[in-house]
């Protein structure tokens, strides 16, 4: 079933009727572009299937989430569900103890339980599929309403499925569930939950599903009563899907790691790539060793139980006798084959050879260390995520380093290496065996072939769509020959190498202040800032990035967000700006309104896109700063670019507190500027 009317659960009352409004303005079939058929009640098809792309980034979906696709002409509904299934488990769990730390591991396991059978119930766990004609779809329920998995309405949500809460799988999965949990913790308060005696959790999820199917609250015991309850055939099927968990009989392995790294995403991170642990070194096979002291697998210091398979805790064959066993000779273990944690040994008692399986961790091996943490060969070609957050590879005795995933790409071209996407994660101590060394993206990125800088301006070659973020909505369509300034960028997967650029597509502006109507009935309007829009393109991948955007020349003054080297810039402020003498550096000048600058370099760095001018002012280099550029356009709006001529270096300045102000020509931004190329930064020079 779909998700409706749950603007009563969560949303507070001055907000009701915004969201109603949009309630009847919505067509059947909103933007289902080259709808496909479904099939009832199939896992991964049921629903129609709309084009993905009329409301978000369908290459954010091949590139990252594409295990999680049904394709119609291959998948089985086998395979998608077990693909999914520890996907929504592993959602369902974070999302609970998120909000609830202490929540004990009955009621983690109830809650997953009861997503699983909501997302059944509301799409038989259908979100993306791959028709026929080979788009990318999304599930489309009630003539197209129900958006995704959790079947998100957009008579009710409009506004939400703009956003991008529909087509987006974990934003999806998290709207649904933030409608969803607050209905779970009031069950505890309903005696139609609490005067039963359920430790399965059942009362409680049907309380919760009958007050979000309804969207009201005070629904939620409607369960109870099957007499006076209009909706007890949905209830009744609810029940059915959270008591029988059909999905098991699909899945293939209930332990299984996601094929997605589940909690990046549920976070709304967009670099989100596989995680795993960093793999211990194992004895080779046919190696022999003992158990030494005591083991906390059998009798404490004497023997150890020795099973019929891994894990079986019902069969014993024999007991290995540790070297602290004063019956009988220690047993001598040989190593036969090894499964997860477990390993098949073979080893001799009373003239019989006994084989069976224990756990390797209470074996030493003969002749077996693992190698140092400091060994190359530990750490060689693989992508590593640091205790301390960042992702890294390691060459020559040093972790490098970038502080974001999704710039690791630069890392396996600098050191040109070739990597695992999966992300091993490194414990404390590991993480602090070796030096580490952090790059700077703006440094780092520029060896990535054929990508374009923060800065540099480039032209549309086709027209193409703008999403709010790497993987967002669609937020502008945006015409080929267009010319914009690239203020971030993103670039991914080592061979592939997809990348994006994000552009100003509209200005900030202010709509004035004024009245509407006269006499009494005449309403006063506020000035009303409008923010500007930014959005991120594709720009295809490291092959066909031409057929994309190219390099353009020419670009408009009014088109630039930050200036270039060669600029002029005009102090544009009462109390004139302060010049630094170095990133971080001291107060050096402050130069006053009016005056006309020359910029000579442009500096950017660190994750947030800081922007700094180089210039020189009473023989003095130093920096301006000229804001940020990510996640937000925060811009410094005390000077602009200016087509007036350099002001002359004998205008007054109004010094500081610094009143020495011995700084040689060249002397102070010299240093930062090594520094910079060499460590923090990516610098444009003006060529004179």
């Amino acid at each position: 079933m779909k998700l409706t009317k749950v603007a009563l659960c969560l949303i507070a009352a001055t907000q009701i009727p915004s969201v109603w409004a949009a309630q009847d303005e919505t067509q059947d079939n909103y933007l289902c572009g080259n709808r496909v058929a479904g099939q009832v009640d199939s896992f991964g098809q049921t629903h129609y299937g709309c084009d993905v792309a009329a409301f978000g980034d369908t290459g954010f979906v091949e590139q990252k989430l594409s295990e999680l696709v049904f394709d119609d002409a291959q998948t089985s509904p086998q395979d998608y569900v077990s693909a999914l299934y520890p996907v929504l488990r592993d959602a369902a769990s974070y999302y609970i103890e998120q909000r609830n730390a202490v929540a004990t591991s009955e009621e983690i396991a109830a809650w997953q339980n009861a997503v699983l059978a909501l997302a059944q119930q509301a799409s038989f766990w259908t979100h993306y599929r791959r028709g026929i004609d080979g788009l990318i779809k999304m599930s489309r329920g009630d003539n197209g309403h129900g958006h995704g998995l959790m079947q998100i309405d957009d008579r009710a949500h409009f506004a939400d499925i703009k956003a991008g809460k529909g087509w987006h799988l974990f934003e999806n999965i998290t709207f649904a569930l933030d409608v969803y949990y607050p209905h779970w913790l009031a069950a505890n308060d309903n005696t139609c939950v609490t005067d039963l005696e359920d430790e399965t959790g059942l009362a409680k999820a049907q309380f919760a599903y009958a007050a979000y199917n309804a969207g009201d609250a005070l629904q939620g015991c409607r369960f109870s009563d099957e007499s006076t309850n209009q909706w007890a055939e949905l209830d009744a099927q609810f029940a059915v899907k959270y008591t029988e968990k059909v999905w098991l009989d699909l899945v293939d392995d209930v332990n299984s790691d996601a094929p997605v790294n589940t909690s990046c995403f549920m976070m709304g991170d967009e670099g989100c790539v596989v995680v795993g642990t960093l793999p211990a070194a194992k004895a080779d096979l046919g190696s022999t060793g003992r158990i030494f002291g005591e083991t906390y697998y059998g009798s404490p210091n004497t023997i150890a139980a020795c099973r019929t398979l891994p894990d079986d805790e019902s069969v014993n064959v024999e007991w290995i006798r540790t070297t602290t066993n004063a019956w009988a000779t220690f047993s001598i273990l040989n190593l036969v084959a090894r499964q997860g944690d477990y390993v098949q040994v073979a080893f001799e008692y009373n003239s019989l050879t006994n084989m069976c399986w224990t756990k390797e961790d209470s074996i030493t091996w003969d002749g077996f260390e693992p190698p140092a943490p400091a060994n190359d060969t530990l750490f060689a070609y693989k992508q590593l995520q640091l205790s301390t957050g960042e992702t890294c590879l390691h060459s020559e005795g040093q972790f490098h380093c970038v502080t974001q995933a999704k710039d690791a790409l630069c890392l396996t071209e600098t050191l040109n290496q070739v990597v695992d996407p999966i992300t091993l994660v490194l414990g404390t101590s590991l993480s602090e065996s070796q030096e580490k060394i952090i790059y700077d993206r703006h440094q780092c990125l520029p060896v990535v072939s054929n990508l374009f800088s923060v800065g540099d301006s480039i032209e549309l070659v086709q027209d193409m769509d703008a999403f709010a973020s790497v993987g967002g909505s669609v937020v502008g369509n945006l015409i080929s020959g267009s010319k914009y300034q690239v203020l971030d960028m993103v670039a991914d997967t080592k061979y592939a190498e997809h990348r994006y650029y994000k552009v100003l597509i509209s200005e900030a502006y202010t709509i004035a202040a004024y009245t509407e109507g006269e006499g009494e009935t005449a309403i006063e309007h506020e000035a009303e800032f409008v923010p500007g829009v930014t959005g991120y393109v594709y720009a295809g991948m490291a092959s066909d990035s031409s057929d994309y955007v190219a390099a353009a020349s020419n670009i408009a003054n009014e088109a630039l967000v930050i200036l270039r080297a060669g600029d002029n810039l005009k102090i544009d402020v009462a109390d004139g700006v302060k010049m630094l003498s170095e990133v971080g550096g001291t107060e050096v000048l402050t130069i006053p309104q009016g005056t006309v600058l020359e910029v000579t370099e442009v500096t950017v760095m660190g994750d947030n896109n800081k922007v700094y001018y180089s210039i020189h002012r009473k023989g003095i280099d130093g920096l301006l700063y000229a804001g940020s550029l990510a996640p937000e356009l925060n811009l410094n709006a005390d000077f602009s670019v200016t087509a007036d001529a350099v002001t002359l270096d004998n205008t007054t300045a109004v010094p500081t507190q610094d009143t020495e102000q011995q700084v040689a020509s060249g002397g102070s931004f010299g240093v930062i500027s090594i520094m910079l190329a060499g460590l923090f930064g990516f610098r444009r020079k003006n060529k004179q």
